[in-house]
């Protein structure tokens, strides 16, 4: 490197130290690399380091190594060096600077140019103008417990909790603010039980497992009308909420359809769109006896609505779900339990499958209702009722895409004589 740097067309070196290394890295990649660029030595890495490693401290305690290499392997720099030969590889494509890697430290000369891409980050100091506002709502959210006890003149200290739960939120709101819409439909793809609808059981044909594939990871449809016969621009989005075709109706109905079948096998009494007043025009979804407690009638209403319509977009997911159980219960609660002295719950679920807060609850109940009755274990009984549901959402969906939404032409069949 010495030479290198003294050589004319090289400006200046850039060092770089990794902290800690070998101890981070992470092992299941390695184990990959190495079966790939080096099966010689794969058969020994997967036989010694597939289960975490086991670490003998004094006082007959043990400790459990997940990551990185073991100290005293004495082929921990090889495999070190081999699992970052895909990185190495990376950076000598990317970049024309003259580079050396020895274990964790590593070195690239050239010219200024060059070099710099390599420190484009800077310092690592944030524009504190830009930050300012930001910041702010940050700050007041962690100080909200301690602000809430001055105004009350509470001498006693904050809870640890309230405080923990105060630096999350302003976390989580921090990291939400800062995603893009790509990104946020990823983080509403990763909700529980939605990979579900990619399993073989699901038994789609090649075109629906393409179409459910795009779905998921939102990739683009290259094989959909550009307008749809309202005359608007056709996309995914707009396919899941056009109510030409009566696609989203059907959706509705096959969920509401689903919650009924799935509460027929736990309750005797269950009944599909009860009237709730003597007009026919008030109508709940589904009626059961007996879910929440013996003999008392439960009512739930289902509410499907797609969480990228413009008019959410300046929301996150828990608050729509929050707005749409809020005008299910303002809607039919009061009756329900005054008039019906029954329960009401609202059901509402996202066309990517995701649950409001109220619905996961009447799911993990119905969960633990069948699974008593069956003999199961409650982990099987919800991932069997997760995927009933995500196969519902998938089927809808494709229908939502797929389906015709213009008028199918019908023929008159007129009386024909037949003469010999």
């Amino acid at each position: 490197m010495r030479t290198i740097f003294e050589a004319d067309d090289t400006n200046a070196v850039l060092l770089i130290d990794a902290s800690n290394a070998f101890n981070a890295l992470n092992r299941s990649a390695s184990l990959h690399n190495i079966r790939v660029l080096c099966p010689p030595m794969a058969i020994y890495a997967i036989n010694t380091y597939r289960q975490p490693a086991r670490l003998f401290v004094i006082g007959g305690q043990e400790l459990e190594s997940v990551k990185g290499t073991t100290q005293g392997d004495p082929l921990a720099t090889s495999l070190y060096a081999i699992s970052l030969q895909s990185l190495i590889t990376q950076l000598q494509v990317s970049s024309a600077t003259k580079q050396c890697w020895f274990v964790d430290d590593a070195a690239g000369s050239g010219s200024l140019l060059e070099v710099r891409k390599c420190a484009l980050g800077g310092l690592g100091i944030a524009n504190t103008v830009k930050l300012a506002s930001q910041e702010y709502e940050v700050s007041v959210t962690v100080t909200g417990p301690l602000t809430q006890r001055i105004i009350h003149q509470d001498h006693h200290t904050p809870d640890e909790a309230d405080n923990n739960a105060a630096k999350s939120q302003a976390i989580a709101t921090k990291k939400r603010e800062a995603l893009k819409e790509s990104e946020v439909r990823k983080v509403l793809a990763t909700g529980s039980g939605l990979a579900s609808r990619l399993k073989p059981n699901n038994d789609p044909n090649k075109g629906e497992f393409r179409d459910a594939l795009k779905l998921r990871y939102n990739w683009e449809f290259s094989d959909i009308p550009n307008r749809c016969v309202c005359g608007d621009i056709f996309d995914v989005d707009h396919a899941m909420t056009c109510r030409n075709g009566g696609f989203v109706i059907q959706r509705h109905n096959e969920i509401r359809d689903l919650e009924a079948a799935l509460l027929s096998t736990v309750c005797k009494d269950v009944e599909i769109e009860p009237p709730l007043h003597t007009s026919q025009d008030t109508r709940l979804d589904v009626l059961a006896r007996g879910f929440w407690e013996r003999q008392k009638s439960a009512y739930f209403d289902v509410r499907v609505f797609h969480p990228y319509a413009d008019s959410y977009r300046e929301k996150t997911s828990e608050q729509v779900f929050k707005q749409h159980e809020n005008e299910k219960k303002r809607k039919y609660a009061c009756r329900v339990l005054e008039i019906k002295q029954g329960s009401f719950t609202p059901l509402t679920v996202s066309t990517t499958g995701g649950m409001g807060t109220k619905c996961k609850i009447y799911h993990k109940r119905l969960a633990e209702l069948i699974f008593i009755k069956k003999c199961e274990t409650y982990s099987t009984t919800m991932s069997w009722i997760r995927a009933k549901i995500s196969f519902a959402f998938l089927r809808c969906a494709l229908l939502c895409l797929r389906g015709t939404r213009k008028k199918r032409k019908t023929f008159e069949t007129l009386a024909t004589d037949f003469f010999n």
